[in-house]
This record gives C-alpha cells, structure tokens and sequence, in this order.
C-alpha cells in the first residue's frame, strides 16, 4: 500500500469515525431535548392540578351559579380537549380571545364534572387502601382545597398529629396522583420516572 492509499483510508476511517460520533451526539441531544419537553408537559399538567385544586371551591361555586342554557347545536368540548387548551401556550398569550361568558359557563361545568369524578375515585383509592397514610392524604386535600371552610396545613398536622411538612408531602404526593387521575396516562410521568 502506498502512502497516497495509507493517507486515504487514514482519512475515510477519521470521517467515519467523526460522522458516528456525531450522529451519537446528536441522537443524545434529540434524546435530551425530547425528554426536556415530555418533563415541560408533564409540569404544565401538574401545574394546572394544583390550579384547579386552588381554585376549586371558587369554580364549583361558578358551576353552581352559573346561568347558561345547553344547546345541542352547540360543538361539544371534552374535559380532556379543555385540559390540553389549558397546557397550550395560547391558553396564556393574547393569541385565543376571551370567551364568551357561555362557552365559559360550558367549560367550566365540563372541566369540574370531570374534576369532582377525578376526585371522587381519588377518594375512593385512599378509602380502600390498606396504607393509613393514603386515607390522610385525602383528608389533607378534602380539608385543604375542597371542604367549607378551607383548613390550613398546620391546623390539619394538629388534627392528623404530624408535622406540617408531613401535611406538605401528602399534598405533594396526593397532586401527583391526581395529575394521573385528571390527564391520564399523559399525567403519570413525574420527574423520577421520566426517562
């Protein structure tokens, strides 16, 4: 062999060489960038968890009160499509105009009849678990964000005889499982498991 040939294959094997380091590279960033945004997604959905658990009382009053007629002309919205809108970027731009009061009022009827039977079978998974912590959390959520009047973390430790960060880690925890519960399975991934 030559020094000419020694010198090209030289080459084409360092091009090889670079060309898959590259491609590992850049596989490695997709992998990143695709596992940064399903974490940005899944923190919207958690977000918007611990929104409407915040706004709960305020939003089954507006349920309540509301006064609006069902039209059956009117194009049905699903509580998962009115969830999504809320994760979208538009939901909080000036890019979607203000609704009118009765898409509001259909909206919001929607989204918390889905809520209350996210909750409802929340509640039944703490009352039929055999971990007593389980039935804790959902006296902490139903005392924080659902029951009249609302309780406060360091009444409920006194009640519950813990400390008030245990009282803040059974609201962590209980979001998280009411996350899956409201998104489904694009509410189960957390930032422990997503890969």
């Amino acid at each position: 062999m030559t020094e000419e040939e020694v010198a090209t294959l030289a080459a084409t094997v360092a091009v090889k060489f670079a060309a898959r380091e590259a491609s590992k590279a850049t596989m490695e960033k997709l992998k990143n960038e695709q596992k940064k945004e399903r974490q940005a997604w899944y923190d919207k959905r958690l977000y918007n968890t611990k929104l409407l658990l915040r706004n709960y009382r305020m939003l089954n009053a507006y349920v309540n009160g509301a006064v609006y007629e069902e039209s059956d002309s009117e194009e049905e919205e699903s509580a998962m499509q009115i969830l999504d809108l809320m994760c979208a970027e538009a939901w909080r731009t000036d890019d979607v105009e203000v609704a009118s009061i009765k898409k509001s009022a259909v909206r919001t009827h929607i989204l918390m009849d889905h809520v209350n039977s996210m909750l409802g079978l929340y509640r039944v998974f703490c009352e039929q678990s055999s971990r007593p912590e389980d039935l804790r959390r959902w006296r902490v959520i139903s005392g924080a964000y659902i029951e009249e009047p609302e309780r406060s973390f360091a009444e409920m430790a006194c009640e519950e005889h813990c400390e008030i960060r245990t009282i803040q880690r059974d609201v962590k925890y209980a979001i998280e499982k009411i996350t899956a519960l409201l998104f489904g399975v694009d509410g189960l991934e957390s930032r422990n498991n997503v890969q």
